[in-house]
This record gives C-alpha cells, structure tokens and sequence, in this order.
C-alpha cells in the first residue's frame, strides 16, 4: 500500500517475486529518492507480511487493517488494525468490529477519520461501508439509505455499490466525496467498471452514493487499477480485465447478480445494471462455469494464470452449448489482460472519459527537454515502446499536486518503476527504486 504525508510517499509491504512484504519505504517527492525506513520496534510487535490489506495516512500515523497471511500453508483473513508513527509500529486492536476481510480499500477523509469499503472472506463478498475515527478508537457502521430496497438476485442498487473486492478508492477533495471504481466479485465472477461517489463532510458521511453516468466510453472491467484525483479529474490507470468494452452485447452486458454475500451495507439483494459504462462483465454463464478459489491472494501471479484459465474455460465451452441449442461465443469476449491503458474522467458533470497515453506524454517530455539542453529544435518524434501492463499500480498525489505512480504486475514479473506524473504538463520517470520490484 501507499499514502501520502507532505512531501513524501509511504510504501508499506505488497508483494515481490519471493512472496509477501513487511518492508517500509519512503519517497521523497522533492528530491525523487526512495530509502528504507529502519523499523525500530520489536520485531514480534510489527505487522507479518500479508496480502491484500490496505490502510492509508491519518495525520503523523499510518493505519494498516485486515488483509490475509500464510501460515503454514493456511490461510488466514485479518481484521487487525496498526499504526505506524515515524519507525515504530503498534498494535491498535486485534479484532475489529467490522468482519475479517482482505482486497478491501481504506480512504482517509481527514486527519482523523478513515472509510473502510468492501473486500472478501473465504467466499463472502462485503459491500459494507465502516467509519474509523482515530481520536476517539470507534467504529462506525454506515448503513444504507432507505431508498436501497433491491429485487432478491440482482446484482446492484442505484444507491448502494454490489459488493466486491479488489477494487480501488480515492477522496475527491474538489467534490468532498469518496470514488470507487472497478473491482472483481468471485462469488459471481464479475470485473466491474462501474464509478461511485459518496458525499463526505466534517459533520459526517453520507449513506447514500451515486452511481456516475459516464459521458464518452467507459474504462473495461478491470481489478486492482490505480486510481487517483487531481485537478477534479479521476486518473484510472492499468489494472486486469477487460481490453475493450464496445463488443459486448446485450447479454453479456447483464449482470447474472448476487454480489455476494452477507454483511453487506446494501444488502446481500441489489438492483441489476444493464449498461456496461455501469455494469460488470460476467466470467459465468447460467448453467456453469468455472469458479475462483476465493482464498487465493490477487496479487500473487499464481491467481493471474488461475484467472486467465477460467477465463479461456468459459470462453470454450463450446462443446455445451452446442448440445443446449445455444450460439458459440467468441473467444475475444472474454479475454482477460493485463491493461496498460490510462484514462482522465471528469469528476463533475458532464463525467467525460479520455484515454491518454503515458508514453506519448514522457517522449514530448525527454524531447522537450533534450532541445532545452542543446538550444535547438526537439527532435523528431521516434517511436515509443508500448506503455507498461500494470496490475496493482500504486498511485498517491503529493503535495505539489503531482502524481507519483509506483509498481505493478505484468503477468510475468514485478515492476519497481517510478514515475511522476504533472497531467497539467508531462512527467517524469524516477530512476530510483525499491529493492528489485
């Protein structure tokens, strides 16, 4: 995971090529260095590596809650929470009221209060929404609205988000409002591409969202994408799912429903979206399909090939169909990727969409900065290499308004790449980086 205080960038654990991480890191958005931070505290009173947790800043202290852990070979859902302040780490409580849970996302609305949303446990799906305020150490459930009265079986309300987990989060400072976007739910083999809002102020948190209508095309399904906000702009980049969006037909675009399971905020019956700008693109067919092991980490690049493969499964099944009289299906519409794509989405209305290319951004970047050097015209533009598939990508806004984008999975290894990133300008790709990924 990574947050923000000031001018630096904490990174905190994730996962290399020989498994999970505890390390802790801090970028210098200033001077473009990384360096590890030396943790002080006894070793048996520090975090173990994990999965699929997540936490964020609350004024000089990091919170970390939940996710999952190896032990001995089983595998263990956390609802613990710690704080790290300057090197020392510190157990806050053991268990949480909320329900164990990993792939979920925290958002720090102010220096005292973070949101807590979704995740999965051994199967069950949350779509519930928790408030943390650290002055005092409570716990706050935020329950729905009461407009949220879903058809049993459907997949999502038009007030309240399905339930899902691997998804990405972020506060719109512009707007006072939490986003989501994307995700993945195993229970129904669904990758989202929906966006969400939620009103947060001073006094308190709304219990109502909004469902953003995208004007332009959406970004695909996708898992685990790097989101942010900048200059009330959302920047969604990477991610796995879906390449394309436009092929998908009128049944495929339908939701087979179910987010999930129990403890959900909206409840466990949500209202179906037929859209897909809205809606998620299902893996699963009725009658069959293939079924993801719930307790597999999404960020081990084992669970890439287990999804890839379900994937392939659903989209040859062929044989069946042919003998239940129904159309074959085309291989594409259900092929999975790693994306690399990067999108802008305005954050008010109209919610315009535009797809940029990173690459494009960093050749005007060096080329500009080459004819600076030597005085005279930039050099003619050369072809780019393509940009970088990246699942996972950790993305935080510093305090000069610029985006650090750090890491990710391809499919084939880990990347330990930095980048800076002005959208009002160019940016600018740190050579500096942590260990080996």
């Amino acid at each position: 995971m990574t947050t923000s205080q000031g001018d630096e960038i904490v990174l905190i654990g994730g996962y290399a090529e020989d498994g999970p991480l505890n390390d802790v890191w801090r970028f210098n958005s200033r001077t473009s260095t990384w360096s590890e931070i030396e943790i002080t505290s006894s070793s048996s009173l520090n975090p173990l590596p994990r999965l699929e947790f997540a936490g964020c800043a609350l004024g000089e202290q990091v919170l970390v809650f939940g996710g999952m852990q190896y032990d001995n070979e089983q595998v263990l859902i956390l609802n613990d929470l710690w704080t790290l302040r300057g090197t020392n780490w510190s157990l806050l409580a053991e268990e949480c009221p909320c329900a164990e849970r990993a792939g979920h996302v925290c958002v720090a609305i102010d220096a005292d209060r973070m949101l807590v949303h979704g995740g999965e446990c051994m199967g069950t799906i949350f779509d519930d929404l928790w408030l943390f305020t650290a002055s005092t150490n409570a716990w706050l459930r935020i329950s729905p609205a009461a407009a949220v009265a879903a058809e049993a079986g459907a997949l999502s309300s038009t007030s309240w988000p399905a339930g899902r987990a691997a998804h990405s989060a972020c506060y719109c400072p512009e707007i006072s409002s939490i986003a989501i976007f994307g995700g993945y739910s195993s229970a129904a083999m669904h990758y989202f591409n929906d966006l969400w809002l939620l009103p947060v102020t001073t006094a308190g948190v709304g219990n109502q969202w909004t469902l953003v209508t995208f004007d332009g095309i959406a970004p695909s399904p996708r898992d685990l994408p790097g989101l942010v906000c900048v200059n009330e702009k959302l920047i969604v980049m990477g991610g796995f799912g879906l390449s394309e969006v436009e092929h998908l037909d009128e049944e495929e675009e339908s939701t087979l429903g179910g987010g999930g399971g129990s403890g959900g905020g909206g409840g466990e019956a949500q209202e179906e979206s037929a859209s897909t700008d809205l809606a998620a693109i299902s893996l699963e067919e009725e009658g069959g399909g293939a079924s993801v092991s719930t307790t597999a980490a999404a960020s081990a690049p084992e669970n890439e090939e287990v999804k890839k493969s379900q994937a392939s499964d659903v989209a040859k099944k062929t044989e069946e169909e042919g003998e239940d009289g129904e159309e074959e299906e085309d291989d594409d519409d259900v092929e999975m990727q790693y994306l690399s794509d990067t999108w802008l989405v305005n954050i008010k209305s109209p919610f315009t969409t535009e797809e940029i290319n990173i690459a494009d951004l960093l050749a005007v970047d060096e080329q500009q900065a080459a004819a600076a050097a030597g005085g005279g015209e930039p050099e003619e533009e050369q072809e780019q290499e393509a940009p970088i598939a990246r699942r996972g990508c950790k993305m935080v806004v510093t305090s000069r308004g610029m985006v650090l984008a750090f890491g990710g999975f391809d499919g084939e290894s880990f990347s330990g790449e930095t980048e800076l990133i002005d959208f009002a300008k160019t940016i600018t790709r740190v050579e500096a980086k942590v260990g080996d990924a």
